[in-house]
Formats: C-alpha cells, structure tokens, sequence
C-alpha cells in the first residue's frame, strides 16, 4: 500500500469517527498495514465510544506495545479498567502514565496530530480515585493534594474537579473519575504526511527539510520548559 493511499485512510477514519459512524471509522484504520500506536490509539477510542471495551483495551495493549513511552496510552488504559472496576490494574496503568511523563507537569500531543494536554495532575486524581475504591482513603486523600499542588502549576479550568473532590471526601461525599473528552480522542495524519493527497503545484523542484519529517512533543516541567523529539511515523 502506498503512502497515499494510507494517508487516506487515515483521514477517512477520523472523519468518519468525528461524525460518529465508529464501526466505518474501525475499518478504516485496521485497513492501514503494520498500524502505529496513534492508529491503535484511535481504534481504541472508535470502540470505547462504542462501548466495546473488550475490544477496545485489546487496541490499547496494542498501542502501548507499539510504543512503550506513550503516557496517554497507558492512562486511557487505566480509565478504562476503572470503567471495568479493576481498580488494582487501573493503579498499574496510571503510574505508568506518571512514570512516562518523566517528572514533568504535561505531555503536549499537539505536533503528534491530538489537540490535547495531558497533566500528571489528571493521572494523580485518578489515581486517587482507584485507592478510594480499594478502601485505601488516606492514600485518596494525599494523592488529591498532591494533585492540587500540581495543578497550581498549569491553568486549566478542568483542574478545579479536583478541589471538588477534596471538599466532597470532607462531606463524605465521593467524586467521579476523570475521562478524557470526546473531542480529544483521534490523533489525525502528520501535516506534512497529508499533502501527499492534496494537489500541490511548485514552481521549483521541492526540497524536503529533514525538520518536516520529525514532530516535538512539548513537556513543561517546574522549573521550566523542554522538547523532546519524536518521530512522526504511519
């Protein structure tokens, strides 16, 4: 199969998984030959939406094979066995998402096609939510602190959830997990990857940058700010 004609695909599958025709969005993407882990990522989600979450976790042990330092495969992951309420592998998943955000506040995804940010924050409360579920309330409780020092870090108005969770425990209340937003769930094809299918006429010979065929993936840290560079491979 040609580079095109995967490029294709591709975009055909998050068009049709943004207009919600899933089961067409999962043939697209299985039709792309020796998939990366985004295109497992996006499979995945098709079937979460769906509420197949058999075949769904399936896609996603797939997407952290594919890649192992993929901090947003192994929280999704991790959402997922909550919805499972297999809490204690739910823990697992999400201190592997801590693990693999290195220390630092966010993994931007954004050069990697996905509009969006994941915060450790996010993976702390949780995580949090997991050790509630066990029984496990003082661990609960440090974990949510620690999360809210986190979040004093970044401005997201999605954060305040977890000083509402801090205040419900203290009413004997309890909190909802985090997910990530439907909006937030398809990694699209690599800019430089989709102008493969789109007519392009120059006046000159083109010359490819070797920049063109590399993403940066954007990490903010406490005391500052770093990349770190990834491929950006089908």
């Amino acid at each position: 199969m040609s580079l095109k004609e995967m490029v294709v695909l591709w975009q055909a599958g998050v068009e049709n998984a943004e207009a919600g025709r899933f089961e067409e969005a999962v043939d697209n993407f299985t039709e792309i030959p020796e998939p990366s882990a985004r295109i497992f990522f996006n499979i995945a989600s098709a079937f979460l939406r769906q509420g197949n979450l058999e075949d769904a976790e399936r896609n996603l042990d797939l997407c952290v094979k594919r890649d192992p330092h993929m901090a947003l495969g192994y929280f999704q992951r991790g959402c997922l066995c909550l919805q499972k309420q297999r809490f204690v592998d739910a823990l697992k998943d999400f201190e592997l998402a801590l693990t693999h955000l290195r220390g630092n506040l966010l993994i931007d995804y954004k050069q990697l096609g996905l509009q969006y940010k994941l915060y450790s924050c996010e993976v702390l409360y949780n995580k949090a939510y997991a050790e509630l579920q066990l029984g496990r309330r003082q661990q609960c409780d440090e974990l949510l602190e620690n999360g809210r020092e986190t979040a004093s870090g970044v401005s997201e108005s999605r954060h305040r959830i977890i000083t509402s969770a801090i205040e419900s425990l203290k009413t004997g209340k309890t909190f909802l997990p985090y997910r990530l937003p439907k909006s937030c769930m398809w990694f699209l094809p690599p800019r430089n990857k989709t102008d493969v299918i789109k007519p392009v006429k120059f006046l000159k010979p083109a010359k490819v940058s070797p920049s063109s065929q590399t993403g940066t993936i954007e990490t903010v840290t406490r005391l500052g700010r770093k990349t770190d560079t990834a491929q950006l491979l089908l």
